[in-house]
């Protein structure tokens, strides 16, 4: 009896290990997200500027 009383927790322990690891990564590819448009307009103006600017 005791042996299940200890498993049924650790499951639910691991259980919610994995859930806020899932959080964990959701979160990190939602700030991926936020990242890239703010990097990708400094791109497109390197880009459209020339590189060797005419006098």
């Amino acid at each position: 009896m005791t042996s299940r009383v200890l498993v049924a927790p650790l499951i639910k322990n691991q259980k919610s290990k994995i859930k806020n690891q899932k959080s964990k990564i959701k979160n990190q590819k939602s700030k991926i997200q936020t990242l890239k448009p703010k990097a990708q307009p400094h791109i497109q103006e390197f880009a459209a500027a020339p590189l060797h600017p005419s006098p």
